[in-house]
């Protein structure tokens, strides 16, 4: 066993057992050849455990695909409402179906569409506690300067996939274009050097990057 999956297999064994609904969510995206694009059990009990410490009420999702991380989140006792959005129509449709059978979904709000477009309609809706970004990652920039514009202070952008494969410090650039790559280290140069920011990056899989607004 690769080291990677024996600490997955540890981390899951003590902090991230998952339930019926999530195994056979896994499952589906299997099948459809998407289960890369899904966090890692490890990876889905970090996410609830930041919006756990940030006492988060009101969370956005950027980039809901199938709705684990979102049902994750929106299992931490102290959300009333999280707003999950999702391009894709099909993709959609079935996190709604995985919604229908939790027990958190009156506390979900699945947003159709462009979500550029959709942050906009959310302005009124804040401030937020927390934003999770996990979406098309040339739009991260534009996703975080949201995020800070619609935080309240100490609230949380946490953004997924800030490694890029390692693409951000030269490893595997030929699977990423130069935009991907250029967008994602502009956020890093946000969080970590703007002076807005409070911010590390997380050594999971494949980076999750954690900014406190100030």
């Amino acid at each position: 066993m690769r080291t990677l999956d024996a600490r997955e297999a540890f981390l899951q064994k003590y902090y991230a057992n998952e339930n019926e609904l999530f195994v056979s969510l896994r499952n589906l995206a299997k099948v459809n050849k998407c289960d890369h694009m899904i966090v890692a059990p490890s990876e889905a009990r970090t996410l609830k455990f930041l919006v756990e410490m940030a006492q988060a009420k009101k969370v956005v999702e950027i980039g809901c695909l199938y709705g684990l991380s979102c049902m994750y989140m929106a299992s931490a006792p102290s959300v009333s409402k999280i707003w999950t959005l999702e391009k894709n129509q099909e993709n959609a449709k079935i996190a709604q179906s995985f919604f229908d059978q939790s027990s958190e979904k009156n506390k979900i709000q699945l947003l159709i569409g462009d979500a550029h477009d959709n942050l906009k309609q959310l302005n009124a809706e804040g401030p937020f506690d927390v934003v999770f970004i996990d979406a098309d990652k040339s739009g991260y920039p534009n996703y975080v300067r949201w995020a800070y514009q619609n935080l309240r202070v100490g609230g949380l952008v946490i953004c997924d996939n800030t490694f890029l494969g390692g693409s951000v410090w030269g490893e595997d650039i030929e699977r990423k274009t130069q935009t991907q790559i250029k967008a994602m280290l502009e956020v890093h140069e946000e969080l970590a050097q703007s002076g807005r920011w409070s911010a590390h990056t997380l050594p999971s899989f494949d980076g999750i990057t954690v900014g406190i607004k100030l």
